[in-house]
């Protein structure tokens, strides 16, 4: 099925996979945004839901509703690129908002990189975002918002890539391999392009969660990366050591590339709490060498 009306025969079919850990409700908004995408370009929309939802969620034009038992957002996320059946899957997330115009830019730009595997694109907070949110937002999509080249250094983040369906098999994919193994091989590959199209906004009033939510990030990255149960530590301390470096650095360039060039003080702070956060997430999972429950509290 090709976009109607806009795209010819060469552009591609698009998915766009939303998971959520917290309910149907909370998908409405990023749906909402997504209809014109639906109506006008045949876009396919695969909505994943996590927990014990027992309110069926009203029908939409264009949408599929699937469930898994638990609320991980990484189950979904692999649930719903297992069930897309476009030729490139884009991935969101529930607090993110899409420009009706997003989807019709993104697959206009897969249809001028015939050669790429994964397009990345930048993403915005809402003006209005609190400390805590900027903080957080900053740590995980700042390395990606305001730049002319794709860094190499940094895996994207879900919400800001979309990626060709053919990559992965027609199982579920194990928990945490999109975001960790797949992207990073194609990165490796030099086959990843960042593309300008209307940025998603970023609305998640996190609040005091935000030093949570960065501690079960750490330990959900740091805890899936154990290949050998058996090998020594040491490595993965020394990569925990190199990334706290870089991400300090990537964040105060994103803050100061997006605020006139200034830090604030207050912001400086939620990062700091943040940083120690993550670090600490990372600990335990190198030490436990594993994840534990961390991706059933990640939104």
């Amino acid at each position: 099925m090709t976009a109607v009306g806009v795209h010819d025969a060469a552009s591609p079919r698009l998915s766009v996979v939303v998971p959520t850990a917290g309910g149907w409700g909370h998908l409405d908004d990023v749906l909402d945004s997504l209809a014109h995408a639906v109506t006008e370009l045949g876009v396919e929309v695969v909505a994943v839901s996590g927990g014990n939802d027992e309110c069926a969620p009203p029908a939409r034009r264009g949408v599929t509703f699937l469930t898994v038992p638990q609320p991980d957002v990484f189950a979904c996320r692999a649930w719903g690129v297992a069930h897309a059946r476009g030729d490139v899957v884009s991935l969101l997330e529930d607090h993110l908002r899409v420009s009706p115009s997003w989807a019709g830019e993104l697959i206009a730009a897969w249809a001028a990189r015939p050669d790429a595997d994964a397009l990345v694109h930048s993403i915005t907070t809402q003006p209005d975002a609190g400390q805590w949110e900027t903080a957080l937002f900053t740590i995980t999509s700042g390395p990606f918002v305001s730049v002319a080249e794709l860094p190499t250094d940094r895996l994207p983040v879900p919400g800001i890539v979309s990626f060709r369906r053919s990559l992965v098999g027609q199982c579920v994919p194990a928990v945490g391999w999109l975001e960790y193994d797949l992207l990073a091989q194609v990165q490796r590959s030099g086959r990843m392009t960042l593309v300008d199209v209307s940025p998603p906004m970023h609305v998640q009033p996190v609040t005091w969660r935000a030093p949570l939510l960065a501690f079960h990030s750490g330990r959900m990255f740091a805890g899936s990366r154990v290949v050998d149960a058996t090998a020594p530590r040491s490595g993965e301390l020394r990569r925990l050591l190199h990334d706290v470096g870089t991400i300090a650095r990537q964040t105060v360039a994103a803050r100061r590339r997006t605020n006139g060039g200034r830090l604030g003080l207050r912001f400086a702070g939620c990062v700091i709490v943040l940083v120690c956060a993550q670090v600490t997430g990372q600990l335990v999972g190198i030490v436990t060498r594993s994840p534990g429950s961390s991706a059933q509290h990640l939104d």
